[in-house]
């Protein structure tokens, strides 16, 4: 504070005025003014999709940089009591793909400047790419505190026979970090560490870790015919895997070998990792096992998971976009819900093309081929999108197809559709004939008159008789 109160001009003074700027520009948070009981004072609440981003700009505002307004085309930042107002000339927003965010203002000086903030890994390698037309401001680091009674809660877990596994997107040393103080990591574990840059690393990191997984299981077992009462024998096993290294298993045959190594682990620790790569994780055990896949999230990178396992549950809390996305989550927070909107698309589909069906008098080779064809390509194209891992819902079209309770409800869907259709329809013909209706009823019984007329010994034809007598 001192610097920034008295050392204005300074070199000093220009590098710790761009990182705050850089704090309070170079997100996405919206602020908002409210109302206090002194009319003289009001408050400003800060609302965004993520905590962290809020925990810098109300740490920038703590230093004097306090963000007024954010619109689409500037920022109103107030400076140590003077206001300035920032062009918003370009915004890339914070992805997994990317791990960093940047934005371009302009200043009031007429200069442009682009603020970028990051993982560190990421930001490393843009540093290296533009030494010579960037600086670093500098870094940031936010403590995340655990909520009261998690270490208990996972406890009860474990106790419970459910294995734990955490996938995170924090770097590996915060995600170690959060597995010892919520106590799923031990100081007696032994952790088996696999952070490899291509195929060839990562196959021989899986057969080491596996082979030494065997080695202090047999061990183990070695030593539990003379001491078959005391289980605190067994060494534990912690797997910690990051990111990049499941980009190679996940797109391998290499899956089995982290199946195996899993399974045999007490705790699974994966971090830096994406959120196709969650669903992935996810698809990778339900594919291999029949036990039950329980996914629990509280942010927008949680999404494809939670739709993925068996069961889904979705916190509303603190992290993510909860106001904008937790609505979504909640409807589709488990692979088996999307039987729902497999019965609704196949009853849909099949119901419109039994509508144009009833309403064709002459059928053709071709209308048949249009309208059941596009039936049965409706179904086949769910069940190939069924097929793919990475697809929300995976494998629920074929459990799906394969209850009797879906078709049940297929027939009663359509018959309750076509009711009012069939009951309008009905009524209208009989009470309000239109002119070719009627035209095909005056055909049709003018030729049924007609064949009677020659028949033998019909009454028509014996009073005609009659007559020539």
């Amino acid at each position: 504070m001192r610097l920034l109160e008295t050392g204005k001009g300074t070199k000093e003074w220009s590098h710790a005025y761009d990182f705050f700027i850089a704090l309070a520009a170079c997100n996405t948070i919206v602020p908002q003014v409210t109302e206090t009981s002194e009319q003289t004072v009001k408050l400003i609440e800060y609302q965004g999709e993520s905590p962290d981003e809020q925990a810098l700009v109300y740490a920038a505002a703590a230093y004097g940089f306090v963000l007024i307004e954010r619109t689409s085309g500037h920022i109103v930042i107030d400076v140590l009591g003077e206001r300035q107002r920032f062009s918003l000339l370009g915004l890339h927003e914070f992805d997994s793909d990317r791990k960093r965010m940047s934005v371009i203002v302009g200043c009031g000086d007429k200069t442009i400047k682009l603020f970028v903030k990051g993982a560190d890994n990421a930001m490393l390698n843009v540093i290296d790419k533009m030494v010579d037309l960037g600086k670093i401001l500098g870094a940031s680091g936010i403590e995340d505190k655990l909520q009261q009674g998690v270490p208990e809660a996972i406890e009860s877990l474990r106790q419970a026979g459910i294995k734990v596994w955490v996938l995170t997107g924090d770097k590996q040393e915060t995600a170690i970090s959060i597995g010892y103080s919520c106590k799923l990591l031990t100081d007696d574990m032994t952790q088996i560490i696999i952070n490899s840059n291509s195929k060839e690393l990562c196959k021989s990191s899986l057969e080491d870790a596996i082979s030494t997984s065997k080695k202090l299981i047999s061990t183990y077992l070695g030593t539990e015919n003379t001491q078959r009462d005391k289980e605190s024998q067994r060494i534990p096993l912690a797997l910690i895997i990051d990111g990049p290294t499941l980009v190679f298993i996940l797109e391998t045959e290499l899956e089995d070998e982290l199946y195996k190594l899993g399974t045999t682990c007490d705790v699974v620790l994966c971090c830096r990792v994406a959120p196709l790569q969650k669903a992935g994780i996810v698809a990778l055990m339900k594919k291999r096992t029949t036990d039950m896949t329980l996914s629990i999230g509280d942010g927008a990178n949680d999404v494809s998971m939670i739709q993925m396992a068996d069961v889904g549950i979705g916190i509303s809390g603190q992290g993510g976009t909860h106001k904008l996305l937790w609505p979504q989550i909640l409807q589709w927070h488990s692979s088996d819900d999307s039987t729902l909107g497999d019965i609704w698309i196949l009853a849909v589909v099949t119901l419109v093309n039994v509508h144009l069906a009833m309403d064709i008098f002459r059928w053709k080779w071709n209308m048949h081929a249009i309208i059941w064809g596009l039936t049965i390509l409706t179904y086949l194209c769910v069940i190939a999108i069924d097929t793919s891992p990475a697809m929300p819902g995976y494998r629920a079209a074929m459990r799906t197809l394969g209850s009797k309770l879906f078709w049940l409800l297929l027939l009663l869907i359509i018959a309750l559709a076509f009711l009012p259709r069939f009951l309008v329809k009905t009524c209208s013909e009989y009470f309000y004939p239109s002119d070719i209706r009627i035209a095909r009823e005056l055909e049709k019984f003018g030729n049924q008159n007609e064949e009677r007329s020659e028949v033998p010994g019909s009454p028509s034809m014996s009073h005609h008789q009659q007559e020539l007598h």
